[in-house]
């Protein structure tokens, strides 16, 4: 795969004691994952799902088990990053056919770098492209609230500081990466 552009290049868990045979689950599969065991909890627990409905005026019970399921799948955004990924400078080098950028140190979390990468890329384009209708710009502030929640996945908010989306993902490879995986997470839960 190397050389491609593809959200499929990007480790969610690795092993590090499997250090002879690089032992990794695709960050794609992790996040699928999480948005099904979602999706599972709301089609098992009616009443949470019934109040998430009511809340958001969601009719349909498929679109809103559907509209966790995104939303969960967007929750490690942040480790498309090449900050994040150069944690295994193996499996970067094999899946780029380069070293990591140094400049681009993981010295910001995952959960953080998430939120960043969706409030400076994400959150512009889907109201540009209307992914939630013709409102969409109107419902950025709540959509930003969605994003800060699973975003912020491990107990606490992420962290939303003056640093520049560039400083830890790559402009082209992870950029066009996140794109990919969420036109699919889009056409595949919503």
């Amino acid at each position: 795969m190397a050389n491609q552009t593809s959200f499929l290049q990007y480790w969610g868990k690795a092993d590090p004691s499997y250090p002879d045979e690089p032992k990794w689950h695709p960050l794609a599969y992790h996040c699928l994952d999480v948005a099904a065991v979602g999706r599972e909890y709301l089609h098992r627990a009616p009443a949470v799902r019934a109040l998430l409905m009511r809340m958001f005026r969601i009719e349909n019970e498929a679109a809103a088990e559907g509209w966790v399921a995104f939303w969960l799948a967007l929750h490690d955004l942040g480790k498309f990053s090449e900050a994040f990924q150069s944690q295994r400078p193996d499996l970067f080098i094999s899946a780029r056919c380069r070293p990591p950028d140094p400049s681009k140190s993981y010295r910001i979390r995952h959960d953080s770098l998430g939120m960043l990468f969706w409030k400076e890329v994400l959150g512009p384009k889907s109201v540009e492209e209307e992914w939630f209708g013709p409102d969409s710009g109107d419902a950025l502030y709540g959509l930003n609230c969605w994003v800060r929640a699973v975003t912020g996945h491990h107990g606490q908010p992420p962290q939303e500081g003056s640093d520049f989306w560039e400083q830890h993902f790559d402009r082209e490879h992870d950029r066009a990466a996140i794109l990919e995986f969420v036109n699919e997470m889009r056409a595949l839960v919503v």
